[in-house]
């Protein structure tokens, strides 16, 4: 099933109903289509399942392995970096870069400017300091020790994703990398 109806649409992990669009993750392709995970390509399913999956980590790697085939392909405009959870591409016509995070299942689109804010808004959570930040759609609110990410359209709460602090640091890299690269090809 590749589309959401609330109340309706089941979780192809566990079954139950998926009684909140912010509750649900459509999964991405993944490279190996006689794989087992192929079932749960296309599928809509709770984001707290997907986390707690026994074969998460093996259907992120899957995914992943899709995207750098996508990446060889000329799919991607401008891919500046990619790694296991990671893929920045830059959109020059946009003058924006497509932060892809593979682990989290979840694409940010932000310009220069947002990205430093962006660095200085996870830098502060490293402190422990309780921020939010509005880029664009999305709201990102300290919790804790982790980040939530809401996306938000007019007055509608969408996509709700939790950023463990576990990878706070990833995220640094990944807007100083940005800001660096920015710096040294004179983008602006």
């Amino acid at each position: 099933m590749s589309f959401y109806i609330k109340n309706i649409t089941r979780c192809s992990l566990c079954g139950e109903l998926i009684g909140s669009f912010k509750e649900s993750l459509l999964l991405p392709y993944i490279a190996d289509p006689d794989s087992p995970l192929a079932f749960f390509v296309r599928n809509y399913v709770h984001r707290n399942c997907f986390n707690s999956w026994e074969d998460h980590d093996d259907f992120i790697q899957s995914s992943f392995e899709q995207e750098e085939r996508m990446i060889q392909r000329g799919n991607y405009e401008k891919v500046i970096l990619y790694d296991r959870y990671f893929i920045i591409d830059y959109k020059k016509q946009e003058d924006t870069y497509h932060i892809r995070d593979c682990y989290s299942i979840l694409e940010i689109r932000i310009s220069i400017g947002q990205v430093g804010e962006l660095g200085d808004f996870f830098e502060k959570i490293k402190t422990g300091a309780h921020a939010q930040l509005e880029v664009g759609k999305l709201i990102f609110t300290a919790k804790g020790k982790e980040v939530v990410i809401v996306h938000h359209d007019e007055d509608e709460i969408g996509d709700e994703i939790t950023i463990p602090h576990s990878r706070i640091n990833d995220y640094i890299f990944v807007f100083n990398y940005i800001r660096r690269y920015n710096e040294k090809n004179d983008l602006l």
